[in-house]
């Protein structure tokens, strides 16, 4: 993974996921740390709908999936966004992925960061912005 792709996910907050429920694309919000080359997504204690969440049914059947991350402005030379197309897998949350993503997220002072995570490996990168160049974050 490149230097600039850990840059934007280690200094972006939020992603989107895209799974498959068959051949319909399922898309979540999701929060992320980076720990290497890898992406954990946690699956933490904030109140869901349902008891198995859709994301890992889904990946249980299909282990492929992308996330996604934006940046919007009225200004439009701003404008990007970075696709990861990625294999994953649900594993168990390492005490050092937990420790990573209670020191990103406030919100992990309050709700349980929990057990296990959605474990991503990048097998591909898309990258485009309005101005053609990378994010000013990742070129500092």
């Amino acid at each position: 993974m490149e230097t600039w792709v850990k840059d934007l996910l280690d200094d972006t907050g939020r992603g989107f996921l895209a799974t498959l429920t068959g051949n319909v694309p399922h898309v979540v919000p999701v929060v992320f740390v980076r720990h290497d080359d890898q992406i954990s997504c946690p699956i933490d204690g904030k109140p869901k709908s349902k008891q198995i969440l859709r994301r890992v049914k889904n990946l249980e059947a299909n282990p492929h999936a992308a996330l996604m991350l934006d940046n919007y402005s009225e200004d439009w030379e701003k404008l990007w966004w970075l696709r990861l197309d990625c294999k994953a897998s649900i594993e168990e949350m390492s005490p050092t992925i937990a420790e990573m993503l209670q020191q990103k997220y406030e919100g992990y002072k309050v709700y349980d960061v929990g057990t296990s995570v959605i474990r991503l490996v990048c097998l591909n990168c898309s990258f485009w912005s309005m101005s053609g160049s990378l994010p000013k974050q990742s070129r500092d």
